[in-house]
């Protein structure tokens, strides 16, 4: 190889170097997250954020304490399943402590109807943005459990991953 091709490539590897170290700083960190909620669901006027009138309201324990509010923005039966249904809908995420931040997500999932009256369902949480120490956050969140359809209570789990690209990473209480 002669030496401007040397210098060529010396030059390209050294900006791709500089380029990776740019942008892996810039990256957010993500921390893991899981842990437990509850939660009741409301229809009507209570639920003014939803063009259909329903909603969520529920507490997330775990590696997360904060409460939330999710309201649908669609709930449809499902084409192949007469007991399926599938919606879409936004979360709020109000983290305790501090300035008590917020996330910001839109989400989607389905619920099962059961013979019992019941129900269980499973929620992607696509996390789109958040305040203060969440300005800009990100990942995704899969929450799954059951639902009481007589009383409309409702519990189970949540797994996942939140990148923060505030300083620290990771995940506030």
């Amino acid at each position: 190889m002669n030496a401007s091709r040397k210098s060529i490539a010396a030059v390209f590897w050294g900006s791709m170097a500089l380029a990776s170290m740019a942008s892996s700083s810039h990256a957010a960190p993500c921390r893991p997250v899981t842990g437990a909620f509850a939660s009741t669901i409301e229809m009507g006027p209570g639920c003014a954020s939803s063009p259909i009138s329903m909603c969520t309201h529920g507490r997330l324990d775990g590696d997360l304490h904060a409460t939330y509010e999710f309201a649908f923005r669609s709930l449809t039966p499902d084409a192949t399943n007469p007991l399926r249904s599938n919606y879409e809908g936004t979360s709020v995420i109000t983290l305790e402590g501090g300035s008590q931040p917020h996330m910001f997500s839109s989400d989607t999932g389905f619920l099962i109807v059961k013979p019992d009256g019941g129900a269980s369902f499973e929620t992607t949480v696509h996390i789109v943005d958040g305040t203060g120490d969440y300005a800009s956050a990100s990942g995704q969140i899969v929450a799954g459990g059951s639902l009481d359809l007589g009383t409309g209570s409702g519990d189970g789990s949540y797994r996942g991953a939140i990148c923060r690209p505030a300083a620290g990473g990771g995940c506030g209480h």
